[in-house]
């Protein structure tokens, strides 16, 4: 249900959670240098509330609001297989390191795991923490495990592991940077694989850094089969990175990092900054006119941003305020806002997990589930994948691609417009949820501005006839012609049109 009014004002009392992060705590500190990740040696996670002590390094108990948790150390190396906490424990915390193929590093993460009966399918909550705190920042500062256990969920708190820093001391600060986002895909795709999670209630909740995080992980990955979000809860991100960067001090050692991790300051690498941010901001701090705005994957994703209206960090409050004005412009999003007014007992500067009320939040969070995929809207992609209805191949990597498109169930047809950087696009008919046994039409406009390919996959039988503006088109599978062709291919099940004008052209699939 959209919110006819998308800002809604939340006063919390003296019971809210406490925390002690406030203003931003220098850069680093989250892990020691590892003595070397392919042995399985890693380094032990970084308390932010005091140095480490004997006891963090193995079993201790860990009191959280009323509840008291057992908090574990496990660590698995690529040479055996992951540990695994038995369904039906219940009440247990583990912190985990995973091997990370991809980028072939540790990654850190707290888990949780519920005490409901073994196989029956639960929500997983994936909790990403702020700027300059670990993963532990989850049990330190907020009460989110105790959500869990209260709620039967799943939980899982991830160190995003930011590999950028050679000196290796700034491991906890990620900005959702692509190569961060790759071991939450591992921590996730671990749990889907290995616990009875219910896909489509996957939920994210972040602050300051970790809500940037939050929305960036949702906006880039919206296929089902490997997680996509039913709903964030956003407080008070980073959701603009360019304009964090300008935000700023000059002599902060924060710059250093963040041109560490994008591969330069956003005038050199403006890609990369682009990719992991959710909206683009001009010097005034507007909303960019033709900016690459990741949150336009966020459509079909209900999401809440809260700040606090006295947060001292001015910047982080006009983001929370310019992401949900763009937001309200995206037909069929859903996304509100709620302003926390005054002045919070224990949060120096009003910049603290504390200003976000945390049951609400998961109250909010379960009435979600994975919504089928929009009608209408547009793609905008950083990377070969699955997008929506949609597996895209890009003509040139490192850059981004984009796609409009409208789906018509009642007229069993779908247009697609002004493909950007797309080499091929491959859906299915029962995929956009068409049918097949019928006369499908296909609409195409722009395609001769990008050699573009439209392959139809699981296609189990070839088509009687296809006709392009009304003529009959014969099939080709020469590969060596030029001008608009089609192809049944039996034994890959695939039908592959190719379209090279610019123009609008109608396609009618008969079979």
């Amino acid at each position: 249900m959209r919110i006819a009014s998308s800002i809604l004002l939340v006063a919390l009392g003296a019971s809210a959670c406490v925390d002690s992060e406030g203003t931003r705590p220098a850069a680093g500190g989250a892990l020691s240098p590892a003595s070397g990740d392919q042995g399985g040696s890693v380094a032990v996670p970084f308390f932010p509330e005091s140095a480490p002590t004997s006891q963090d390094y193995g079993p201790h108990q860990v009191q959280l609001g009323n509840a008291t948790f057992a908090y574990l150390t496990r660590v698995a190396v690529p040479a055996e297989a992951m540990p695994l906490l038995p369904s039906g424990i219940g009440g247990t915390v583990f912190t985990y390191s995973l091997f990370v193929e991809s980028t072939q590093a540790i990654e850190l993460f707290a888990l949780f795991v519920p005490d409901s009966p073994a196989g029956q399918r639960r929500p997983l909550l994936t909790a990403f923490h702020g700027f300059g705190t670990s993963h532990r920042d989850i049990d330190v500062r907020t009460r989110f495990f105790v959500e869990a256990d209260d709620r039967d969920w799943f939980l899982v708190a991830p160190l995003q592991r930011n590999l950028a820093d050679p000196a290796g001391d700034n491991f906890d600060i990620n900005y959702a940077s692509a190569q961060s986002q790759l071991h939450v895909e591992a921590v996730i795709q671990f749990m889907l694989e290995n616990y009875a999670i219910d896909r489509d209630r996957l939920y994210g909740v972040g602050f300051s850094m970790g809500g940037g995080s939050a929305l960036s992980y949702a906006a880039r990955h919206r296929d089902r089969s490997t997680g996509a979000f039913a709903a964030v809860v956003n407080h008070t991100g980073s959701v603009a990175l360019e304009n964090e960067y300008a935000n700023l001090p000059v002599a902060s050692p924060v710059i250093d990092i963040m041109e560490l991790i994008f591969g330069g300051p956003p005038s050199a690498t403006p890609f990369e900054w682009q990719r992991s941010s959710l909206i683009e901001l001009d010097a005034q701090g507007e909303i960019l006119s033709g900016g690459r705005h990741m949150a336009r994957n966020l459509g079909p994703v209900p999401t809440q941003t809260w700040f606090n209206s006295d947060d001292h960090l001015d910047h982080l409050r006009n983001q929370s305020q310019k992401l949900d004005q763009f937001m309200q412009g995206l037909v069929g999003a859903d996304h509100s806002l709620v302003v926390v007014p005054g002045q919070i007992p224990n949060c120096d500067g009003q910049h603290c997990w504390s200003t976000l009320d945390q049951t609400m939040a998961c109250d909010w969070l379960e009435q979600h589930s994975l919504n089928g995929q929009p009608l209408q809207g547009t793609v905008l992609a950083d990377r070969a994948g699955n997008w929506e209805y949609f597996k895209l191949k890009q003509d040139v990597n490192g850059q981004f691609s984009s796609l409009d498109y409208f789906v018509d169930p009642l007229g069993n047809s779908l247009t697609l417009a002004s493909p950007e950087n797309v080499g091929q696009i491959e859906t299915s008919i029962a995929t956009l949820g068409l049918d097949a046994a019928s006369s499908l039409k296909v609409s195409l406009e722009g395609f001769g501005l990008s050699t573009c390919r439209l392959v139809f996959t699981n296609a189990l039988s070839p088509p009687v006839a296809i006709l392009r503006d009304s003529l009959v088109l014969d099939e080709d599978c020469s590969g060596t012609s030029s001008g608009p062709q089609w192809c049944y291919d039996p034994s890959e099940g695939t039908l592959t049109l190719l379209e090279d004008e610019p123009t609008l052209t109608s396609w009618i699939l008969q079979f």
